[in-house]
């Protein structure tokens, strides 16, 4: 939007901040350093002026102006460091503060019965009268929303931008606490289950995909304690990621950069995707995450995803292109935090103008790209 100069004028502004700090406290370190060296030499010089008048004169002996000169030395350098110490200290107390910011959050306890559990779960969910508001809002994103997804279930999420998709997708992955009785995953209550079993049965790909600076085959098998690259292989091509890969230097023993920043952003999305189907969870969520990826290969990850698989996963997934919503047995559309309406694909299209509406945006957006 033209922004630039605005922008980087306050970049500038802040780095003036900044940078004054610094200077400030180099010119206060310059200072107090050789003030302190030279106060001790002064010291040192007034003693040796005033006590060896007094050797000379017989009130002092040499051992005592010895020993007296000792401790003065003794003394220069603890309060040289007394100094640093406090200016250490002062940067210790604000990276304290930072931690202690972190480690003050509440912590959701939960009963922690069944941590050995090791069946897996059939996939269902229920939300009932779900009102949920940020830590410190009084403005609620979700409001009474009820949900009910059937095992094995595609379900899609559709709305505006702020409706509360990604809010209600981070409430069934219990990242956000929730009021109790309002969440339920297999007949449990959601603050009920224990961290172990939730983790073990369900995991979400979030829009902003997150990846570490390892090879790629253990970015695909992150989560996994026993894996090998054969499998890393079957992982890629469900997310149409494999000849990407073969081109790499190293093939799937190819660095990934920092927060994946050698990659793409389909590449990190889809290595993301893999990742959470990686875990074989009976409860998949998906953020959005073909948002960077083109239509064409959507298509064939979604056909990968829900007709080559034996044990399908309950899937519910917030989208934003046309080739999953017509994937999805039931779409939800969403609006100010409510489910205003819900059915298939064609039903939604003669029964909800709001989802007419974004069907149509959607597909027209998807045909531009395709041009280009």
């Amino acid at each position: 939007h033209g922004q630039e100069a605005r922008w980087q004028g306050r970049f500038d502004e802040q780095l003036g901040i900044l940078y004054n700090a610094h200077a400030n406290h180099t010119n206060m370190q310059s200072v107090f350093s050789p003030l302190m060296l030279f106060s001790g030499a002064v010291s040192g010089l007034f003693i040796l002026g005033y006590g060896g008048r007094q050797v000379a004169e017989g009130t002092l002996t040499v051992g005592d102006f010895v020993a007296f000169t000792g401790y003065l030395a003794l003394l220069i350098w603890p309060t040289i460091g007394l100094g640093w110490i406090l200016t250490v200290m002062q940067r210790g107390l604000a990276a304290l503060d930072r931690l202690h910011m972190v480690l003050s959050l509440p912590v959701v306890h939960r009963q922690e019965e069944g941590v050995e559990e090791t069946e897996r779960w059939r996939g269902e969910i229920q939300v009932k009268d779900l009102t949920f508001a940020y830590g410190g809002s009084e403005q609620p994103v979700l409001k009474n929303l009820s949900l009910s997804v059937a095992p094995g279930a595609f379900v899609g999420l559709v709305g505006r931008v702020g409706c509360g998709k990604s809010a209600l997708l981070n409430c069934l992955a219990n990242l956000y606490p929730v009021p109790a009785g309002t969440v339920f995953l297999d007949g449990r209550e959601i603050n009920t289950i224990p961290e172990a079993v939730l983790r073990h049965n369900l995991t979400m790909a979030p829009q902003e995909s997150f990846l570490f600076s390892i090879p790629v085959v253990e970015n695909l098998l992150y989560g996994r304690e026993e894996s090998t690259e054969e499998e890393g292989w079957r992982l890629a091509e469900q997310v149409s990621l494999a000849e990407e890969i073969k081109i790499f230097p190293k093939g799937m023993q190819t660095l990934v950069g920092e927060r994946g920043i050698t990659l793409s952003g389909g590449q990190r999305q889809r290595v993301a995707l893999a990742r959470a189907l990686a875990m074989h969870t009976p409860i998949v969520l998906l953020d959005d995450i073909f948002s960077s990826v083109d239509a064409r290969t959507e298509a064939a990850i979604l056909q990968h995803l829900f007709h080559g698989q034996s044990s399908r996963p309950t899937v519910v997934m917030v989208c934003h292109r046309v080739a999953a919503l017509h994937q999805a047995e039931v779409i939800h559309v969403m609006e100010e935090g409510r489910i205003v309406a819900s059915g298939t694909h064609q039903q939604l299209l003669t029964q909800s103008p709001l989802y007419g509406e974004l069907h149509q945006r959607m597909a027209r957006a998807e045909a531009l790209e395709s041009l280009q």
